[in-house]
Parts: structure tokens; sequence; C-alpha cells
């Protein structure tokens, strides 16, 4: 049942991101936020679904102890959170850019990729000092 439930919540998150592009294609203003926000629910929601598909059908969870199985779990969760959030910033990017000519929006966000960076570069030595 509790992953029934996870799998409704993913596609609850998906239909919402897919409603909120979709409004911020229609709508006139504000359309950045709303797209990007959709776009962060549909990512979440597919990043669950995949992460939890694969994670059932992954041999080796079997066999690795509860506890040991969690930390691999959590690590590639926050893996492919990472990335995706580097693309977000990424698209979010570009399409300031291209859309309105936003100096500001750009540099605020190329400042923002790049702190995200630097923290992943600082924790990874941090963890591998342990």
């Amino acid at each position: 049942m509790k992953t029934m439930s996870s799998r409704l919540v993913s596609i609850i998150f998906i239909l919402l991101g897919g409603i909120l592009i979709i409004a911020g294609i229609l709508l006139p203003e504000g359309t950045t936020y709303t797209i990007v926000a959709g776009a962060c629910l549909i990512g979440w929601g597919a990043m669950s679904w995949i992460l939890r598909f694969l994670v059932e059908r992954s041999p080796q969870a079997v066999k690795i102890e509860n506890d040991e199985r969690n930390v691999q779990l959590d690590g590639m969760a926050t893996t492919v959170a990472y990335k995706f959030a580097k693309l977000t910033i990424v698209l979010s990017i570009l399409y300031n850019w291209f859309s309105y000519k936003d100096l500001q929006g750009v540099i605020i966000f190329v400042v923002l990729y790049l702190v995200s960076d630097v923290i992943y570069a600082i924790q990874k030595r941090k963890l591998d000092n342990m």
C-alpha cells in the first residue's frame, strides 16, 4: 500500500507540473517562474517514479542490509536531485536570456549554478576526508 501511495503522489506532482506549464504558456505575465515550477514538479514526480521503479527491479538492493540500502538509496536520490537542479538552473539561464534578454536574471542563475558547484565540491571533500 505504501508503494501505491508514493506512485499516486508522483502522478499528482506530474499532473500539477503539466498544469503549471500549460498555465505558464497561456498566461501573459509571470510565465518564467510558472514554467520552471511546473518543470520542477514534473521532474520530481518523474525521478521519484523512476527511482522507485529501479529500486524495485534491482537484484542488488535485495541483498544489501536494510541500513546500507537506505544509505545507497539516499545517495542515488541526492545525485539525481542535484543533476536535475543543475539542469533546471541551466534551462532558467537560457530561458531568461532568450525570452527576455534579462541580464540580471541570468547573473542570478549563473551565481546560483556556481554556488551549487562550490557546495558540491566542499561536501565531497568533507565526506572524502571522513
